[in-house]
């Protein structure tokens, strides 16, 4: 399973000791402790391992009473409350040696669960102060549904100029959740019947290489321009996606022409 170290650490817990920390930056004491570094996968696909496993790394936890975490769905519903992690080195718990200062919890989705992004919030009581500790969100996909995506609204130009850069669009919506679309992709056929090989659209908000405006809105860019080569010629453009149990969508198809 992909493991990710993208997450937030609030800043509070950077320089909170054990002792009680007044406002304003403070020099670190012997003291202190310090968070280090958050694990926790990127995605969970019920297909292939329903369990989800974090860590967290804390350098001088003596002070700490707990350590939990909180799971809710879309950072609204919570569907799981104050689970604790501990560094007791019990697998079924995710952890993997006892008294090495990472804390580990696992839980367990079921295909009952909400595909869509979980936002954890990660919480440390020391010494009876409670402070939050770090943030982290994943994708979840459920497979509970099984249906194919639907892509639709295509926006793309009818005939374009070699060299012009175009962008085009176009929308990709799954009933599991928009977690559940593996890919969304296209390919082409030249004039002389050739195609090209597939290529893969965004919806991750890079407007410079991709196009794509707003990242997680479902729909998928790409940026293109066509060589002196191509000109006077016409390309067949074919577009479908797919979900993450290798359902396909509906095929869209559009002719361009380039001048």
């Amino acid at each position: 399973m992909q493991r990710t170290l993208n997450f937030i650490l609030i800043s509070v817990i950077i320089l909170a000791g054990c002792e009680k920390i007044p406002t304003g930056v403070v020099d670190k004491t012997d003291e202190s402790f310090h968070i280090t570094e958050i694990e926790a996968p990127a995605d969970i696909n019920y297909y292939n391992d329903s369990s989800f496993t974090t860590s967290i790394r804390i350098e001088n936890p003596s002070c700490l009473k707990d350590i939990w975490m909180d799971i809710s769905y879309s950072g609204a519903s919570v569907v799981f409350n104050h689970i604790s992690l501990l560094d007791d080195g019990n697998l079924q718990n995710g952890d993997l040696q006892k008294g090495d200062n990472l804390f580990s919890a696992r839980v367990y989705f079921s295909d009952k669960n909400l595909s869509g992004f979980y936002r954890v919030n990660y919480f440390v009581n020391a010494d009876g102060e409670i402070f939050p500790a770090g943030v982290h969100t994943f994708n979840f996909i459920n497979g509970k549904l099984n249906s194919a995506p639907v892509i639709s609204n295509l926006q793309m130009p009818d005939t374009v100029s070699t060299g012009e850069v175009f962008v085009f669009s176009v929308k990709a919506f799954s009933a599991a959740g928009p977690a559940d679309i593996k890919r969304v992709f296209f390919r082409f056929v030249r004039q002389d019947g050739t195609t090209s090989d597939l290529f893969d659209m965004h919806d991750d908000g890079n407007a410079e290489t991709f196009g794509d405006e707003a990242s997680g809105d479902g729909i998928y860019s790409f940026k293109n321009y066509f060589s002196e080569a191509a000109k006077g010629q016409s390309r067949k453009f074919i577009f479908q996606a797919v979900s993450y149990n290798d359902s396909l969508s509906n095929t869209i198809t559009h002719n361009i022409y380039i001048k």
